[in-house]
């Protein structure tokens, strides 16, 4: 066998596994760690075969230190914790981070067919779309979100953001697709009532618009996106006028927690989330370093509330709600700046790139990629769950080497 038909034959490989992907993580459970575990058996493979250090490649190594680092604080949380055994078996759930070296030297040696990629995403959407459509159509009630009710608005969301990306220059057929995956992503991200979700949606779609600003062809393409784009979300939201009550709730419900007023509003989600946000903040100050250990926030968050109601409810949960906070509580103010160096760094990166025009698209990727999940992870632990995790270390595998110079 030729060296040149085996590595063709492992970018095809691995490419099946990159489509496969964004169908499987929102679709299909379990799927994505399946992918992922593929990918990390490739990235073996390539250690062997090219005899690359993941570790000590310039377009890999900060990738590879951000996200072992993110698990080693995890890892060191729980050890610093008061009941390590009893958390230890959590960390199954990022493993992701562990592994991620070699999954992204897996698709650092691949040709990415960058355009499948893509269809992938519309295919996944108009996948979940339709299937989220039919539960509300024939029954009323969606009774299965595959993944939850949650997490799947959050990562369809980004997808959705990512599929817009050649929208400058796609032809009609693929425009067509882009408006159908579109329609759906936004009714399902609407049937969710996921008041940040929707609130991510519009920020990055600001956001997408500002760096998509100065196409080189197709200039009016834009203001015809962002027309048919305000007239989807506003006809959905008549449909479903739900999530604007669940708005204007809100507001009346912090309104009553900052004014101590507790009556009706006492166990609405607005004041459980601010009371979280309140008690872990408090917690924090009690082990600032370590933290109480992964996945243990809630509990002595819960003691540093105010409303005896609410430290039941807080209790019940298994994160605070804010990616940070949670963060700082389970692994102290060593593991929040990990996490903040795990966002905000790459973002950098991909920022630079943008502005000096190289490997347009993939900074595009990257910016919206990081921008929403530090968004989402504002009223999400968008780094607490199996599948927000996958998600994030493949997409930021695939995008961060493609806008690193050697």
């Amino acid at each position: 066998m030729s060296e040149t038909y085996s590595g063709k034959r492992y970018s095809n490989f691995v490419n099946v596994l990159l489509f496969l992907f964004p169908i499987g993580i929102i679709n299909f459970k379990t799927s994505g760690d399946l992918i992922l575990f593929l990918l990390m058996l490739m990235g073996i493979y390539a250690i062997f075969t090219t005899k690359i250090n993941p570790f000590k490649h310039p377009k890999l190594k900060l990738f590879s230190v951000l996200s072992v680092a993110y698990f080693g604080v995890i890892i060191l949380s729980i050890l610093m914790s008061e009941k390590p055994l009893e958390l230890l078996h959590f960390t199954n759930r990022d493993l992701a981070f562990l592994f991620a070296p070699l999954i992204a030297l897996a698709i650092y040696k691949t040709d990415i067919d960058f355009n499948r990629l893509i269809l992938a995403m519309k295919l996944s959407l108009i996948m979940i779309g339709g299937y989220i459509l039919y539960q509300h159509l024939i029954n009323g009630v969606i009774t299965d979100w595959r993944l939850s009710r949650g997490i799947t608005p959050s990562l369809t969301m980004m997808m959705l953001v990512f599929s817009w990306v050649n929208i400058n220059y796609e032809n009609k057929y693929s425009l067509l697709l882009t408006a159908i995956s579109s329609i759906l992503a936004i009714n399902v991200i609407i049937l969710a009532d996921q008041r940040g979700t929707f609130l991510g949606l519009m920020i990055l779609t600001i956001l997408f618009i500002y760096l998509n600003r100065k196409p080189t062809i197709n200039q009016h393409r834009n203001k015809i996106f962002i027309m048919a784009l305000i007239l989807t979300v506003a006809s959905l939201l008549s449909a479903h006028p739900k999530l604007i009550n669940k708005f204007s709730k809100g507001v009346d419900n912090v309104e009553s927690w900052v004014t101590k007023q507790k009556a009706s509003t006492e166990s609405s989600t607005s004041v459980i989330r601010l009371e979280m946000y309140k008690g872990g903040l408090l917690a924090a100050k009690e082990k600032p370093l370590f933290g109480y250990g992964y996945r243990n926030t809630t509990g002595p968050a819960s003691k540093f509330t105010n409303s005896q109601n609410l430290s039941g409810p807080i209790s019940m949960y298994n994160h605070l709600h804010n990616t940070f906070i949670n963060t700082l509580v389970f692994g102290g103010s060593i593991a929040l700046i990990i996490v903040l160096a795990l966002f905000f760094l790459p973002l950098k990166k991909f920022w630079q790139t943008y502005k000096a025009k190289n490997n347009t698209e993939y900074a595009i990727l990257g910016t919206l990629l990081m921008s929403g999940y530090i968004i989402l992870s504002s009223t999400n632990g968008m780094l607490g769950g199996v599948a927000e995790n996958a998600f994030f270390v493949l997409f930021l595998s695939i995008f961060l080497p493609k806008i690193i110079k050697k």
